[in-house]
């Protein structure tokens, strides 16, 4: 074998040493050509191949498959294959009768049920099935060739109609067409390698070369070329565009990648965010959940403590009460006992026992159980108080200041007068009618009884028989109204107040009603705690100095101011 330089300057094998086949060599057969493939990827270039197997081969191949696999039956010699039956649509045989039941609309079971019911041959629903299929596609080619040996003329507006369908259907079999031209192509090229001993163009090369000599537009072979540069540059310009070609495609299928890397990430940050999204909807709707609680549990504190406070100032309200009793029983026993005479100036009465166990006398029995209704009374009033019991404005109570609360007798009188029998308060004043508003001054802003909070004015309405607070009545305005109350009571009315609170009962009566309104203020919760309605702390806070009367917190501050001067 000798070598010749082309004009590429690539060696080229000579094969002039090597005798010239035959043309009929050159002959493809026309079946598929696997068997061309075989001898081809087997390395047999020589051109002898004819891709058939020799039985000897097979035999020993099927052996050495064979050992080592003793228990393995072999194939009875006298067997046959079990093979399907012949399709026929013969109106005698057993598919005519399938054919009939499935056009009636027979299920495969139903179909192999009825062929066995008539003795016919024992088709399984699954070869029943399988069966028509095939005869199905039977059915169409004779339907086909009946059609075309009936074939009409074509009627107006159905080649419309063909081309729209024919584009419509051509894309599903574009793809399958350019792979099998490809495999076409593919295997020329192969057959061309073989006959020429080694591969040297590809299936594409040999497309276009077939195409180019059909169109008359190849070029001449490159012993006939008659400018070899100009040959050698196209050459490089193939080479040069084939680069680029791929170069591009590669880049087109990168950024392909990177597009589609892009959206899998979009699409994975869109996920996590909506998880985020999600669990931040979670949390948010457990802290409004725990928020709620939390509001719920509070609000139970909170009417638990009212109603702690409420049992423990009426309590304290009870032991107080009890307290001056046993003072004024202690009092009238201490008087009996010096002078022989009660108080009210009469002989000891006939004795009776009381609730108590203690032996005491009939006025005085009638005297305690006015005080028990008067205590029932107002129990009953705490209890039907539909109102929370408020603090007085700017002052805040402290339970624990309650818990350890005790009683404290009121300071004891210079003055020891004659305490006639009690009776019980609402018998002491005509009750009065209607409800008559008060004016708000700055003189009822400064009234002692202006720290008493909302419950404990409406304890003094129900001991004053007057009307109870309005809805639209204002703490202010209470106190105003108790204030012009005061002002119509007698002097013996305010006597009796008085002795009822242990209280000076004689003077004149602009006394007594200054005295009344400083005892009121005294027994209240803020009064024990020491506050005044003037000191500067609570006027700052005091819900009556707003509006037109806003101007007095600063009088006052400067009246204060210059008392201290």
């Amino acid at each position: 074998m000798a070598f010749n330089l082309s004009w590429a300057g690539a060696p080229l094998p000579d094969f002039s040493d090597h005798e010239e086949d035959s043309a009929d060599d050159a002959q493809l057969d026309n079946g598929s050509g696997s068997e061309a493939d075989d001898g081809q990827y087997r390395g047999d270039y020589d051109g002898n191949s004819t891709g058939e197997i020799d039985d000897t081969f097979a035999t020993s191949h099927a052996q050495s498959k064979g050992k080592g696999k003793g228990k393995k039956k072999s194939i009875k010699e006298s067997g046959t294959a079990a093979v399907p039956k012949k399709l026929t649509l013969d109106p005698d045989t057993y598919d005519a009768r399938l054919i009939e039941l499935k056009r009636q609309g027979f299920t495969d079971e139903q179909v192999s049920q009825k062929l066995k019911d008539e003795g016919r041959i024992q088709y399984e629903a699954k070869t029943v099935g399988s069966r028509w299929m095939r005869l199905k596609k039977l059915l169409m080619q004779q339907e086909d060739e009946r059609l075309d040996d009936e074939l009409s003329d074509w009627h107006e507006g159905e080649d419309d109609q063909l081309n729209a369908i024919a584009k419509a259907v051509a894309p599903k079999f574009d793809h399958q067409i350019q792979l099998l031209e490809q495999r076409r192509w593919h295997e020329i090229s192969l057959h061309l390698a073989n006959k020429l001993g080694q591969r040297k163009y590809t299936g594409k090369a040999c497309r276009e070369r077939v195409e180019a000599v059909k169109n008359g537009t190849a070029l001449p072979p490159i012993e006939q070329a008659k400018n070899a540069e100009e040959r050698r540059r196209m050459r490089d310009e193939r080479i040069a565009a084939n680069k680029k070609a791929r170069q591009n495609a590669r880049d087109e299928q990168r950024a392909k990648e990177q597009r589609a890397q892009a959206r899998a990430e979009a699409k994975k940050r869109d996920l996590a965010e909506a998880t985020r999204k999600k669990i931040d909807d979670a949390l948010q709707k457990r802290s409004d959940k725990e928020t709620a609680e939390r509001i719920k549990e509070e609000r139970r504190i909170n009417k638990e403590k009212e109603k702690q406070h409420k049992a423990a100032v009426e309590a304290r309200f009870l032991a107080e009460k009890q307290w001056i009793a046993k003072r004024k029983q202690a009092e009238e026993d201490l008087y009996k006992e010096l002078t022989g005479y009660n108080m009210g100036g009469k002989k000891p009465g006939r004795m009776r026992k009381g609730k108590d166990g203690y032996e005491e006398e009939e006025e005085e029995a009638e005297a305690s159980d006015v005080y028990d209704s008067e205590e029932e009374d107002i129990i009953d009033l705490i209890n039907d108080d539909d109102t929370d019991e408020e603090d007085a404005p700017g002052i805040s109570d402290n339970d624990d200041d309650l818990a350890f609360f005790e009683p404290q007798p009121p300071a004891e009188e210079e003055d020891t007068t004659t305490t006639p029998k009690p009776r019980k308060l609402s018998t002491l004043l005509a009750p009065r009618a209607g409800h008559i508003p008060a004016p708000v001054t700055k003189t009822t802003l400064l009234n002692p009884r202006s720290i008493l909070t909302d419950a404990e004015l409406e304890r003094l309405l129900f001991y004053r028989s007057l009307p109870r607070r309005g809805p639209s009545e204002t703490h202010a305005e209470v106190v105003a109204r108790l204030a012009a109350n005061d002002e119509t009571l007698k002097s013996d009315e305010l006597s009796q107040l008085l002795m009822h609170l242990s209280e000076k009962s004689k003077g004149k009566k602009f006394e007594k009603i200054s005295r009344l309104r400083e005892a009121d203020a005294r027994e209240c919760d803020a009064g024990q705690m020491g506050v005044r309605s003037t000191d500067l702390e609570f006027v700052r806070r005091y819900e009556g100095y707003s509006g037109e009367f806003a101007g007095l917190v600063r009088e006052i501050v400067e009246e204060e101011g210059q008392m201290v001067e």
